[in-house]
């Protein structure tokens, strides 16, 4: 297996793995731990590695009980949209399967989560019963920014506060991943933006020191040996500027892919062959889009109908990824060829069947 996971995020399984953030997770420890903290949000540039710094770096450390009990806690992520407009139905899902009733009324547990502010101490009392009574439930929130560009404005001011209450709740603790450019939105509502200032947390690019750690410990972990020079050469080539960290990742997918069959070398004729790390997503793709059979204008037509479906972009010209259903792009034969084409290129990523 690949310690080198691309574009996706770095998960819980992916743990051991994930290097080259260590001070990020002790601070965020340290702020959980402070008793003032109930509440963070981890802010940073798209393609910063927010997601993964939670998933696979501070849920590991309270699993391992960085924190006193910390070990006993239950973790449960959700992103406000990913299968619905309604974020309510989002944390009930999630809190479904902590029940072990995966499924189970989630849609009367997402009503009674909306309106009704005492349901939300009913399941999660569910949720800790048969733990110690130190234990305590984190819900991790991911991609928060969807709450602005993809949640259905009618549930927004509600879903704000139930997470203020949930701030307040005992034995109830709440880590938020939001991109940069839409801390703005914060504003909007004066509960949210309290949240947002007291538990701020902003994580930004890693220095040079930090990627060597990401570029060389996984493929120590995995047994794997770069030849002489080129991790110095990835490194340069990578540099600090916004959104090297996503190009890097995905080089380095392509370089362990590019190099099975070596005995677990990393080559240097695997990196040039598709360009490095500043060219390798761009010839992919070129390649991808290449090897499909077709009149090149409707390819490309239907690489447009399949982006439309996949960025949302604000009134300001802000792009944002949005997540697709499997059947709302099987709708158009063609779209979906496509898209089972770049999944295939890893340009695409997916999450779980649909």
């Amino acid at each position: 297996k690949s310690p080198f996971p691309g574009l996706q995020p770095f998960t819980l399984d992916e743990s051991p793995t994930y290097f080259g953030r260590g001070r990020e997770i002790d601070q965020l420890v340290e702020m959980l731990g402070d008793g003032m903290h109930r509440f963070i949000s981890v802010v940073g540039a798209s393609g910063s590695g927010k997601s993964s710094l939670v998933w696979a770096g501070l849920l590991p450390a309270l699993a391992k009980g960085a924190l006193p009990g910390s070990k006993d806690w239950v973790h449960l992520r959700f992103t406000p949209a990913e299968r619905s407009e309604n974020p309510f139905i989002e944390l009930a899902s999630a809190l479904s399967l902590a029940m072990d009733k995966p499924g189970l009324g989630i849609r009367y547990m997402a009503e009674k989560l909306r309106t009704h502010s005492a349901a939300s101490h009913s399941y999660l009392e569910k949720v800790l019963a048969g733990k110690p009574q130190w234990a305590e439930l984190l819900l991790f929130i991911d991609q928060c920014e969807e709450l602005f560009t993809l949640v259905d404005p009618e549930y927004q001011i509600g879903f704000v506060e139930l997470l203020a209450q949930l701030a307040r709740t005992p034995r109830v603790r709440v880590v938020a991943t939001l991109r940069s450019d839409f801390y703005h939105h914060g504003l909007d509502w004066p509960k949210l933006n309290d949240l947002l200032v007291k538990g701020h947390y902003p994580l930004l690019a890693p220095n040079a020191g930090a990627l060597y750690e990401m570029i060389t410990k996984p493929a120590q972990y995995a047994g794997l040996q770069f030849e002489k020079g080129l991790r110095k050469r990835i490194l340069e080539d990578t540099g600090t500027e916004p959104g090297a960290l996503a190009l890097m990742a995905f080089a380095l997918r392509q370089l362990w892919e590019m190099s099975r069959g070596t005995n677990g070398l990393l080559t240097y004729g695997a990196y040039g062959s598709f360009n490095g790390v500043q060219g390798a997503i761009g010839k992919q793709a070129e390649a991808t889009f290449r090897s499909l059979a077709g009149d090149k204008t409707d390819l490309e037509r239907n690489l447009s109908d399949l982006f439309r479906q996949l960025v949302e972009v604000d009134e300001r010209g802000v792009p944002t990824r949005r997540r697709a259903l499997r059947d709302e792009i099987t709708r158009y034969k063609k779209t979906n060829a496509l898209a089972d084409k770049m999944i295939q290129a890893r340009l695409l990523v997916t999450s779980g069947d649909e």
